[in-house]
């Protein structure tokens, strides 16, 4: 995992160390609510559908990581 490295210099690492995927727990959390609280398979894929609209409304995409996340939990709080 780690490479060697002489006394005083930083490790060197063979493989990237483990990263954390920031939006998997809130997304996670979104995908269990719409599977739990809508009982069709149409409502579901409408609300993601909107969710996905909505998204693309506040500029999701181009948001940095903290502002994604607390536009899901935005939205989460807003699913109808």
């Amino acid at each position: 995992m780690y490479g060697r490295s002489k006394i005083g210099e930083a490790p060197t690492f063979s493989v990237r160390p483990h990263t954390v995927r920031t939006k998997e727990p809130t997304r996670a959390t979104i995908h269990a609510f719409i599977n739990n609280y809508f009982n069709s398979e149409l409502k579901r894929e409408t609300q993601r559908h909107n969710l996905d609209l909505r998204r693309e409304e506040l500029g999701y995409a181009d948001e940095s990581t903290i502002l994604q996340m607390l536009i899901d939990q935005v939205l989460l709080c807003t699913c109808d």
